[in-house]
């Protein structure tokens, strides 16, 4: 992850955020929602991204053109934000590495 943009603030409390699944789950849902909600983000089940957004789209009175227009800048941004928690997925496998290098005994 390039930190550059984050302060040291900022990455510690990234850390603490992504040892909550539940937590890190829920904003996800509320990141997608924008780009895809189409009555298929349901309660305490993960989102999945790229399902069904297109039908939506498809659904549309505008010409092929545009219907592809709309998919392909509704895929880019679904595609992104799953990049942006990839990223945040790293911090936590970071923290839990250091974790595991810690030495119990000492």
């Amino acid at each position: 992850m390039n930190k550059d943009y984050l302060s040291q603030t900022e990455l510690d409390k990234l850390k603490l955020f992504v040892q909550d699944d539940v937590l890190l789950e829920a904003v996800k849902k509320v990141l997608l929602a924008g780009v895809y909600d189409q009555g298929i983000l349901k309660p305490s089940e993960p989102a999945k991204a790229k399902l069904n957004f297109a039908l939506a789209i498809a659904n549309n009175t505008w010409d092929n053109e545009k219907i592809g227009e709309e998919l392909r800048a509704a895929y880019k941004g679904v595609t992104f934000v799953e990049l942006g928690f990839d990223e945040l997925l790293a911090l936590k496998e970071n923290a839990d590495a250091e974790k595991a290098e810690v030495n119990p005994a000492l």
